[in-house]
């Protein structure tokens, strides 16, 4: 039992060694650093996501990447909830062209950072609600989604071309 304890404050010891612990002057309160934790809330704030090992460390940025750039552009006009390009995903929100009773979210999800057809899929979905409020939500149709992919497309394809226009200058 004695061994025991030792060997439990000796871990407690260890591990409090590996967060750093301050006060924060503006608050009066801790502030806790763990490790990584600014590396990783960069790259949930789309500032970049690191590649490599521990001994080599990369950012690819995400105004890098023309697919990500021209999804924004062509949902500039719907509200984003989420934006993170470390986990590769953007969603908007609820979204109605005019005070209509259907409204749309889409989700795309990105898969790789090449410029590839199947480097992101789309995901639509719909929600009628009716005048009590009750509402149904579905699956858009597979054309919606195409839509979708197809836009992103064509604005990656112009993006492309522009930022090649630029680098040969």
């Amino acid at each position: 039992m004695y061994n025991f304890l030792i060997k439990l404050v000796i871990f407690s010891v260890i591990l409090t060694g590996c967060i750093k612990n301050e006060i924060d002057p503006a608050t009066g309160k801790k502030k806790i650093y763990e490790p990584n934790v600014e590396k990783r809330a960069r790259a949930a704030a789309g500032e970049g996501v690191i590649i490599g090992g521990s001994s080599k460390v990369e950012y690819e940025f995400s105004n890098a990447n023309p697919i990500w750039r021209a999804t924004l552009s062509i949902l500039e006009d719907i509200p984003i909830v989420t934006a993170n390009y470390a986990g590769g995903l953007i969603a908007t929100d609820w979204y109605s062209a005019s005070n209509s009773t259907e409204s749309v979210k889409i989700q795309i999800v990105f898969n790789d950072n090449k410029l590839s057809v199947s480097s992101f899929d789309v995901k639509g979905f719909k929600k009628i609600c009716d005048e009590k409020l009750k509402c149904r939500i579905t699956n858009t149709n597979k054309e919606f989604n195409r839509t979708i992919k197809s836009k992103i497309l064509e604005k990656t394809k112009t993006i492309y071309q522009q930022d090649s226009l630029r680098k040969k200058k």
